[in-house]
């Protein structure tokens, strides 16, 4: 049997938010098969996506926040969650305030989403308990444990932010990012927790060797899971870390690129 670990966003998800017939198609053909498809987002449990095909989910599961929960799309439970640790946060918090001012942190846990007052994200829907002057009061009150932060700086790219934070961070947190789209947001998981080791838990549950794993990805928060799989497929359009780390290439979202590459490899099965 295969794990097929595919991305969502500029993957299998188009900017319409839709996944094309062709590779809900492509992913239906390999379940039926008996291989087994999971999808690994650096989106939140419960983020709309009402036309994902998760159908095709084993036992609807699927891995979010880049690793930090592993979540049952179709019970809408979590079943795995990571907590970033409340003074490696604290500490982040500052830097981040001390290099790149102008941003904005949106800290997402169990149960509460809070944000910087003026962040964009915030709409209607917001009550005003969760909105602070500083965010970094909810954290050191306890009033929000975070899975995932994000940190809205329109000024600079996420390369510029990682490169900047890293020398004063190190490994307290780890940081990534999984959009290039402007305003840039660096997103900030646990020690430790990317998309690779929450697939290889996942892979060890359902005692699947790590070697028979093909992933689907294109930017650089993808890059822990084309470390530790069998096979690696970086997307037309992809980063290009991510290309430089995967083993093989396909066309962008737009082309199927996802359906493309499980064709071909049906056809040479």
């Amino acid at each position: 049997m295969t794990l097929i670990a595919t991305d969502l966003d500029g993957t299998i998800l188009r900017a319409d938010g839709t996944v094309s017939e062709r590779t809900v198609s492509a992913l239906s053909t390999r379940v039926d098969a008996g291989d087994t498809v999971i999808f690994v987002t650096g989106r939140s449990p419960g983020d709309p996506l009402l036309r994902l095909p998760y159908h095709l989910l084993s036992d609807g599961r699927m891995i979010c926040a880049n690793g930090a929960v592993e979540y049952d799309a179709m019970g809408k439970r979590m079943l795995h969650v990571d907590e970033i640790d409340r003074a490696a946060l604290l500490e982040t918090i500052h830097f981040c305030r001390d290099h790149f001012p102008a941003g904005r942190f949106c800290l997402v846990g169990t149960d509460r989403i809070v944000y910087d007052r003026g962040h964009p994200w915030i709409g209607d829907h917001i009550a005003p308990h969760q909105v602070y002057d500083d965010v970094a009061t909810a954290v050191a009150e306890g009033l929000v444990s975070p899975f995932k932060v994000t940190y809205l700086n329109a000024a600079d790219s996420p390369e510029a932010m990682i490169a900047s934070l890293k020398p004063h961070i190190g490994d307290s947190v780890t940081l990534t990012f999984g959009s290039m789209t402007n305003p840039f947001f660096l997103e900030i998981a646990p020690r430790g927790v990317t998309k690779g080791t929450a697939l290889l838990r996942v892979a060890a549950s359902l005692d699947i060797d790590p070697a028979d794993i093909i992933a689907f990805g294109d930017m650089p928060n993808d890059i822990p899971m084309f470390e530790v799989v069998g096979r690696s497929f970086a997307m037309g359009g992809a980063h290009e870390t991510v290309v430089a780390a995967a083993s093989d290439r396909t066309a962008h979202v737009d082309d199927d690129g996802v359906a493309q590459a499980l064709e071909s490899l049906s056809l040479k099965a």
